[in-house]
C-alpha cells in the first residue's frame, strides 16, 4: 500500500502538459488584462504576468475618466447648453437655453394660440363646415324670417342681411358646436318657428344644424 501511494505521488509530481501531448505554454491567461500582456495560446497561467489598469486609470494606456465620466475625455461631453462642464441648465422645448418653453397661454414657441378649431395658429378655417353663411344660412333667414325679426322686432333678433349673424349670438340663440342645444335650431326643427308661413324643409334644417354642430363660422 505505501509502495501505491509513493508510486502516485511521484507521478502527479513528474506529470506535465507534455504528459498529455500539450506544449506548454507559460504566460498570462486572463482575457481581462491588457493586451500587451495576455497571451491567448497561453494555458499554464504565471503569476504577475498580467497588467491591469491601476490607481485612477481606466484603460491599459494610462487614461483616466474625465468630469463627464468618460475614459479619457476632455471633459466638454457633459457641457450645459450655456457651455458650463457638468452645468445644470438645459435647452427648454423651444431650444431656449435655461428657458421657459411654451409660454402659457400660447400653443407653441412663436406665441400663436389655438384657434376656433384647436389648430395652433390657425385661422378657424380648418374645421370649417364647408356651409357658406352667407349664400346657404343667410337665404333661409330671407325668406323665412327677416319679414318679422327685423331690426323692430320685440325679441331683439335682427335675422336681416348684414345684421343676423352678430344678432344670433347677441341674443343667445346659437352654442357653438352644439346644435341641440341652440335654441335657433330646435325652434325651426320644431316647426315653432317660423311663426308665419311654410316651415323649413327638412334639407334647410339639416343645413342650419350642421353649420352650428361646425362652429358656426362666418
Amino acid at each position: 500500500m505505501n509502495k501505491i501511494f509513493l508510486l502516485s505521488i511521484l507521478f502527479l509530481f513528474f506529470y506535465s502538459c507534455e504528459d498529455d501531448g500539450l506544449i506548454p505554454i507559460y504566460g498570462c491567461t486572463d482575457p481581462t488584462a491588457c493586451d500587451g500582456t495576455y497571451d491567448p495560446n497561453a494555458n499554464i497561467h504565471v503569476n504577475d504576468s498580467c497588467t491591469f489598469p491601476s490607481g485612477d486609470e481606466c484603460d491599459c494606456d494610462g487614461s483616466i475618466l474625465d468630469a463627464c465620466g468618460v475614459c479619457g475625455g476632455d471633459g466638454t461631453g457633459c457641457e450645459d447648453c450655456n457651455g458650463t462642464p457638468n452645468g445644470g441648465l438645459i435647452f427648454d422645448e423651444c431650444g431656449v437655453c435655461d428657458g421657459e418653453g411654451i409660454a402659457d397661454g400660447t400653443c407653441d414657441c412663436d406665441g400663436n394660440v389655438l384657434d376656433d378649431c384647436d389648430v395652433c395658429g390657425g385661422d378657424g378655417s380648418s374645421c370649417s363646415s364647408g356651409v357658406d353663411y352667407e349664400s346657404e344660412i343667410q337665404p333661409i333667414f330671407n325668406i323665412h324670417c327677416d319679414h318679422c325679426h327685423d331690426g323692430d322686432h320685440n325679441s331683439g333678433l335682427d335675422l336681416r342681411t348684414g345684421h343676423s349673424f352678430s344678432s344670433l349670438f347677441q341674443n343667445n340663440v346659437i352654442v357653438e358646436g352644439d346644435a341641440e342645444a341652440s335654441n335657433l335650431y330646435t325652434r325651426v326643427e320644431s316647426g315653432n318657428m317660423p311663426l308665419t308661413g311654410s316651415d323649413l324643409s327638412e334639407s334647410q334644417v339639416n343645413t342650419i344644424a350642421n353649420w352650428i354642430n361646425k362652429g358656426a363660422n362666418p
